[in-house]
């Protein structure tokens, strides 16, 4: 809030500072500071707390105060207290002194009054399978647990969220959970494909958007989750339509036509009576898309099948999802129809879905050791454009236990450039080292520091203290003062 004179005036004192001062100048607003004066700061930028740090911190007090916590739900806490540690502690503190005993994981949501994240595995199930009564069913006892339907659809697109994270090993570890949480959403993640996933997103954005204009949100919430139970269908190239309607529509009646006609390029068709005993065609129609098997219509019902194209789904089904989710459909089904045809949707299929993610997880074997571990640590520092942050990790001594990763360091100054680069660097060392596992800790040696200690500096003698030190040197100076009486000259 200074000035542009406050600040010039200020610059003086900067400049000329006493011996004993320090200045610490703090602001969320760091770039309406002059120029003039950040050159002459250290900056340290301050961040939110990550939850696995908060995690940690919380197990120490519960270890010194002899009580124990289920892993959940210090990561709620992590989550709820959103990168403040002062939130986490006022949060475990009124949860520690209500419950007796280990604290789980259904105390704090009972506490905190947070939607269990069983109930978005539970509707996710279930709109995968196209049980629409499950999920009428779930938002019903949710609300009856006293929830408004707007969180239960912003907790279940968070919950989307995470399962598309959960795709790629890669991102999965952006997860700020426990390991037995993020095995479930890798779990579920394999059985969804990004289709269905980024349409259900598309849908509950919808709805969130549109919730604080809806009179009845219980219905516009019923109304959404209908759409996600269908879009699983659809996305199967299962939705239901009328034979007679998709007969008229996309397969040409060759049996009204005189002479021969060409279903596709270089193929032409025989009389009505080559089409089949039914009078139908049999091919595959052009289109720029792929082609899903369909059945067509005879005078006895389906018999055999006919190849009808994606992108030519019927206008007549529009009413079921909006424009966006539709053109969206259009363009995913032909990413995602393959994978979904290989895994199957269903609950039984969990074991064989996680096991064919599993071997193509093993295939990229880690490569953790120290010596890798080194190298790629080298090539990072080399990468980076701050000289001072590469002088940081490259000062730094390394060590390695199991998945711990413990670099060394002899100065406060090089540990906080190097704890300001851990997200990033950490991230880098998973991702080259195939080990989303990975974890870092930054040390600071004391020794080293004692050593690298600047010397003090040391202000002039006034000449008071000249006289004094002359007194020690020479006692004779004190008679000869006192003798002749003399005094300091002013």
């Amino acid at each position: 809030m200074l000035s542009t004179q406050a600040f010039n005036a200020f610059l003086k004192t900067l400049e000329e500072p006493p011996p004993y001062a320090i200045f610490i100048l703090a602001t969320t607003e760091k770039h309406k500071i002059l120029p003039t004066i950040l050159s002459r700061c250290q900056i340290f930028d301050f961040k939110r707390i990550q939850v696995g740090d908060i995690v940690e911190q919380l197990q120490r007090i519960l270890k010194s105060e002899g009580r124990t916590a289920d892993v959940e739900a210090l990561h709620q806490i992590g989550q709820k207290a959103d990168g403040g540690m002062r939130d986490a502690l006022s949060i475990f503190d009124k949860v520690a002194s209500a419950v007796e005993g280990n604290i789980t994981y259904k105390d704090i949501i009972q506490h905190l009054n947070v939607l269990d994240y069983e109930y978005f595995f539970k509707t996710t199930d279930a709109c995968l399978r196209g049980d629409l009564k499950s999920v009428f069913l779930t938002i019903d006892e949710v609300i009856k647990n006293g929830f408004e339907a707007e969180h239960f659809v912003q907790g279940l697109s968070e919950h989307m969220r995470n399962l598309l994270l959960s795709k790629d090993t890669a991102t999965i570890t952006i997860l700020e959970c426990s390991e037995e949480l993020r095995q479930r959403y890798f779990n579920q993640g394999a059985l969804a494909t990004e289709s269905f996933i980024l349409s259900a997103l598309d849908i509950l954005n919808t709805c969130d958007v549109g919730m604080p204009r809806a009179s009845n949100k219980r219905l516009l919430t019923e109304l959404t989750l209908s759409k996600l139970c269908n879009l699983h269908n659809i996305i199967q190239g299962s939705v239901l339509m009328h034979p007679q309607n998709l007969q008229e529509k996309k397969t040409p009646d060759v049996t009204k036509e005189e002479g021969p006609r060409t279903l596709d390029k270089g193929q032409p068709s025989g009389n009505g009576n080559s089409a089949g005993s039914n009078g139908s065609a049999q091919g595959s129609e052009p289109s720029n898309g792929r082609s899903v098997p369909v059945p067509p219509t005879s005078s006895n019902g389906p018999t055999s099948n006919v190849q009808r194209p994606i992108s030519n789904i019927p206008s007549a089904n529009a009413h079921e999802l909006g424009g966006s989710e539709l053109a969206e459909l259009r363009s995913g089904l032909r990413q995602g129809l393959k994978k979904a045809e290989v895994i199957s949707l269903s609950l039984d299929s969990y074991e064989q879905a996680v096991a064919t993610e599993e071997a193509q997880k093993a295939a990229q074997e880690s490569r953790l050791s120290l010596e890798n571990a080194r190298s790629e640590w080298v090539a990072y520092a080399a990468s980076l454009e701050s000289n001072l942050v590469r002088l940081a990790l490259t000062n730094a001594t390394l060590q390695l236990e199991g998945k711990l990763l413990t670099a060394t360091v002899g100065s406060g100054i090089d540990r906080s450039h190097l704890q300001g680069e851990t997200m990033r660097l950490l991230d880098t060392l998973r991702r080259r080292l195939h080990d989303p596992t990975l974890k870092m800790e930054v040390v600071l040696d004391e020794t080293k520091l004692a050593e690298q200690a600047a010397p003090k500096v040391q202000r002039p003698l006034t000449k008071q203290e000249k006289l004094e030190r002359m007194k020690e040197m020479n006692p004779a100076v004190g008679d000869l003062i006192r003798r002749f009486d003399l005094k300091m000259d002013d």
